[in-house]
């Protein structure tokens, strides 16, 4: 065997090991985390029959509806009812795709031999911040995979000029928008940084990245029946309000921190050296990736410099780009095929520490054995989770509405200024009760403030009952409800 093809094992061998560990111990159990906003808003959506449904497992004094992207949940529609570990492999398998999609561009658009197309393909699949997300259930898979899409197309129109490459990248960036968030940020503040740095460069087809991207929100706004314009302006509104306070949080922890951005993706450094070995050897631009080129640049700016949520995001959509310019430009010698093999190990160290992680956020028996409660004694009404609040399991596994504005909700502010002000003291939290018409509090005795724990353990002596105790889970139910739970406290063991 080559040195090449050592290498390439090498690399496939720490797919299999992360891939087989995922299955077996983190998607094991379900985790804490936005995945049961998705799977439930997924089955709203089945029936009532609506692309953007009312979220009606929320309270929070308004009608709400969906104002996220939708297409994740109306993908997810036919397998909202699978098992949690069957729903994960859907993530899993959107991955895989995007590898297919990095390592056939790779070979048939930019031209690259058969190894480094393959290498292509493992980089981007042991990239830490693309395995963990597939670990977990959020849209950010799918939309890497309109994004990869849509650079490889516009990539294509550049080099041959065909309309039909022109619709198809039109078509991804619809996909796109109308799946995740944080991708739209992308391509309305970096695509058209791109467009007219390549246009002043005397390149004018990479102009009509913005005809794309005109086009993508065409199809957005038509297929929705206008409705997209609501989503995109809500999340502006979002944007703005970062923009106003999120920026001061820039270079602490992963936001912004060059650090993170490196932890997040390694192989940025193998890249960095490879480009200026390259660069002092006078050799030529890899044929192609201009465009790809660009926009990782564009996004590892973005990732510094602007806040939005966890800022390394940016990095995520970066990697189909690192992967390729990397496989491109990566010295075929041993010393470099070496330093790639060695890089590859620290990547799958890095994600089996992360996985660590994970495997901690599992929800746990005693919450699961209080759905089950809640279940069999088909409880209804208004439910307030203390300290956390926002709390996504509760309406995935019970028929509760849970008081908070959830994700993607409109009253952005009702968690941290109508209920978390007030869950501290045991005569405010009782009168906050009353006043949202809550008919059971939750109290995860795991979590939380020494106060908001007092606060919550005191409502018994202020006539709630208690219908479930597992010593870490307390299910209260408020004076005066009247629920078909039995007499007595629950407590299971």
């Amino acid at each position: 065997m080559t040195a090449t093809g050592w290498l390439l094992a090498w690399l496939a061998a720490g797919v299999v090991f992360l891939q087989g560990w995922r299955i077996v111990r983190v998607n094991s159990r379900p985790q804490l985390g936005d995945a049961f906003t998705y799977l439930r808003t997924a089955r709203e959506m089945r029936r009532q029959r609506r692309l953007f449904p009312e979220l009606c497992f929320y309270h929070t004094g308004e009608t709400e509806r969906l104002q996220l992207p939708p297409l994740l949940m109306a993908a997810l529609v036919p397998v909202a009812e699978w098992s949690y570990a069957a729903v994960l492999s859907v993530a899993a398998a959107v991955d895989l795709l995007t590898a297919i999609l990095v390592g056939g561009a790779a070979h048939q658009l930019f031209g690259l031999e058969p190894w480094r197309a393959v290498l292509a393909a493992l980089l981007f699949l042991l990239t830490p911040l693309n395995a963990l997300m597939t670990a977990s259930l959020t849209p950010r898979g799918l939309a890497l995979l309109w994004f990869t899409a849509f650079v490889a197309c516009m990539s294509g129109y550049v080099a041959g000029g065909s309309a039909g490459w022109m619709l198809a990248a039109g078509v991804a960036v619809a996909l796109a928008l109308l799946t995740q968030r944080m991708v739209t940020q992308i391509l309305v503040l970096v695509t058209p940084v791109v467009a007219a740095g390549f246009v002043l460069a005397g390149q004018p087809r990479y102009g009509h990245l913005l005809t794309a991207l005109c086009l993508g929100f065409v199809l957005a706004w038509a297929v929705t029946g206008g409705r997209y314009a609501a989503v995109f302006s809500d999340h502006l509104r979002r944007v703005l309000l970062h923009a106003r306070i999120g920026q001061q949080q820039r270079l602490r922890r992963e936001f912004g921190s060059p650090v993170q951005v490196i932890k997040a993706n390694p192989w940025l450094t193998l890249l960095a050296a490879s480009l200026a070995v390259a660069g002092g050897a006078g050799l030529p631009w890899p044929p192609g990736l201009e465009l790809a080129a660009a926009y990782a640049a564009g996004m590892l700016v973005l990732a510094i410099v602007w806040v939005m949520g966890n800022s390394v995001n940016h990095v995520y959509f970066a990697s189909p780009m690192v992967a390729w310019l990397l496989a491109a430009t990566l010295p075929a010698g041993g010393v470099w095929l070496a330093a790639a093999a060695a890089l590859g190990l620290v990547a799958v160290v890095i994600v089996w520490r992360e996985f660590g992680v994970a495997v901690a956020g599992h929800l746990s028996t005693d919450w699961l054995e209080c759905f089950a409660y809640i279940r069999q004694h088909r409880l209804q009404g208004r439910a307030l989770v203390v300290p956390r609040v926002s709390f996504p399991p509760l309406v995935y596994y019970t028929p509760l509405v849970m008081v908070a504005s959830g994700h993607g909700s409109k009253a952005m502010s009702f968690d941290r200024l109508t209920i978390r002000r007030q869950i501290g003291d045991p005569a405010t939290l009782a009168a906050l009760v009353q006043e949202l018409g809550v008919r059971y509090v939750l109290l995860d005795r795991s979590a939380g403030s020494a106060a908001e724990l007092a606060a919550a353990s005191e409502l018994p002596s202020r006539g709630f009952r208690a219908l479930f105790d597992s010593g870490t889970v307390l299910l209260l139910e408020a004076p005066g409800a009247e629920s078909a739970a039995l007499a007595g406290v629950h407590q299971p063991g």
